[in-house]
């Protein structure tokens, strides 16, 4: 059932798709270990280093053979901000260490990285198929949500605009990294759609704060489509993608402000 609804929002703005990093938060043994946008960076610009060190370069639609092992680039690509390798990798250190072992600071984690590098990224590594298996897992469910996301604002199109779309995927895997999970045409423009997982919304003031699952990245799309997980009674929610920020917690944890003048549509 239709909640509510504000006018579509027709006007365009200057695009620019650049890769931001976001600060992360990991706990390990009672401690927390903060990722500033700067370790942010430096974490995913080794991870990328690693990866051509063992795979050379490759785009991301490639499907890749190493040592034996078929690998879909769009995988690797992604292992540079995937979150939960990360606690993939906290688990796999207190296994070595019976529990003790502990990440003392970013660059420590990022060292271990390094060090463990071979076992973690290149088939036939101690650790390889898990870390795959979390990057096969996350990408399935990307792609699931998006399905979700599309079917979702379709409906809202044609029920709201009294007109049909068609929602294409990405051109290209730089556009999808970039942010963009699907665009459509509507009175001769071309509009943009970021599709996030939702876990937590509340009305604060003139603001909506907004908790997902998965990494935040910065929302430059027309549109950020939110899509209820695990908690279904939040619905599903339409906003414009304008001036959306990605702020950070008392506990060190991201969340949106979204103006709640970019509201556009909800759904149970």
């Amino acid at each position: 059932m239709i909640k509510k609804y504000s006018t579509f929002i027709k006007e365009a703005y200057n695009d620019k798709y650049k890769a931001s990093y976001k600060p992360v938060k990991l706990f390990m043994n009672g401690k927390s270990i903060l990722f500033t946008e700067e370790k942010a960076e430096k974490k995913e610009l080794a991870i990328r280093r690693i990866l051509k060190e063992i795979y050379g370069s490759f785009s991301g639609n490639e499907i890749l053979t190493h040592k034996g092992r078929e690998v879909r680039a769009e995988l690797l690509t992604k292992a540079q901000k995937n979150i939960a390798i990360l606690w993939e990798m906290i688990r796999i250190a207190n296994e070595i260490d019976n529990g003790r072992a502990t990440f003392s600071t970013p660059d420590s984690m990022i060292d271990w990285i390094e060090t463990n590098k071979l076992k973690l990224f290149e088939p036939g590594g101690k650790w390889f198929e898990r870390i795959y298996r979390i990057l096969e897992g996350a990408s399935d469910k990307g792609q699931s949500q998006e399905e979700i996301a599309n079917t979702f604002f379709s409906k809202f199109a044609t029920q709201i605009l009294k007109t049909d779309i068609s929602i294409d995927k990405p051109s290209s895997h730089k556009v999808d990294i970039a942010g963009i999970d699907g665009t459509f045409n509507y009175k001769g423009n071309t509009y943009t759609i970021q599709t996030k997982t939702l876990s937590s919304i509340n009305k604060e003031g003139e603001f909506y704060k907004v908790y997902i699952s998965g990494y935040f990245t910065e929302i430059k799309t027309h549109y950020l489509v939110l899509i209820s997980d695990v908690n279904k009674n939040l619905g599903n929610l339409i906003f414009k993608g304008k001036d959306i920020k990605t702020q950070l917690d008392e506990n060190g944890v991201n969340y949106y402000l979204i103006p709640d003048k970019n509201f556009v549509y909800k759904e149970d």
